[in-house]
């Protein structure tokens, strides 16, 4: 709130609001970025069988919203599993709620991966669910990039990544309605069609070469 400078750089719309709320003048829109020149190829899997969340196991992050979801989802698709990759203060809670609804099988609680290829090398979608305070959404782009269709609620600065229907589903932070989204992505012509526009996407927006002139042209300007 109390720190001056020439120039803001946001990473979304949303976190150029907050700063414009904040006074503060001569903000500049840059998204982050991520190597893409790895990325020409992918393949869309012909089946969901291991949903994902990469993250901070918080409660804002919406975790419990995923949890429950799946844990109606299990009772109909027997083969659908959960992978849960990250850490935080919640695991204990987490891995109560799991014991005690008997999921142990089909819920995997794993430890954060640093390498790209390791964090969604087994995730065939991609649920961020939070419920706010959602800056921009790393892994959204992450996971476009793989080929990994992705389903992210509509808050902060996920909307200015996910247009629904389009790249991936967008929708309110609620059970019932992330069980609808998941329900869709096991269409699989719906989901080649918006994972080949989620890739090229990434292609062009994100380019991490892309980001950098832009902090360039950023700095150029209060020289």
């Amino acid at each position: 709130m109390f720190l001056p400078a020439d120039s803001y750089i946001a990473v979304s719309k949303e976190t150029k609001s907050d700063l414009q709320s904040l006074k503060k003048r001569n903000v500049t829109i840059i998204p982050h970025g991520i190597e893409t020149e790895d990325s020409n190829f992918f393949t869309v899997k012909n089946e969901i069988k291991n949903i994902g969340y990469v993250g901070r196991f918080e409660e804002l992050k919406g975790i419990f919203i995923l949890l429950e979801a799946f844990k109606e989802l299990s009772a109909e698709f027997e083969n659908l599993n959960l992978i849960l990759r990250g850490d935080g203060r919640l695991k204990s809670e987490i891995m109560y709620l799991i014991k005690r609804e008997n999921l142990s099988e089909k819920i995997t609680l794993d430890s954060p991966k640093y390498k790209i290829e390791d964090i969604y090398r087994d995730i065939d979608l991609l649920i961020l669910p939070a419920k706010r305070l959602e800056g921009f959404g790393l892994v959204l782009i992450e996971a476009m990039k793989m080929g990994i269709p992705v389903i992210g609620t509509n808050v902060g600065g996920i909307k200015s990544i996910i247009n629904n229907e389009e790249n991936g589903l967008l929708i309110e932070p609620n059970t019932t309605a992330l069980i609808n989204a998941i329900k869709r992505m096991m269409d699989f012509d719906f989901r080649k069609r918006i994972t080949t526009r989620a890739h090229n996407n990434v292609i062009n927006r994100y380019n991490i070469n892309n980001v950098i002139s832009s902090y360039l042209d950023v700095l150029q300007s209060i020289q």
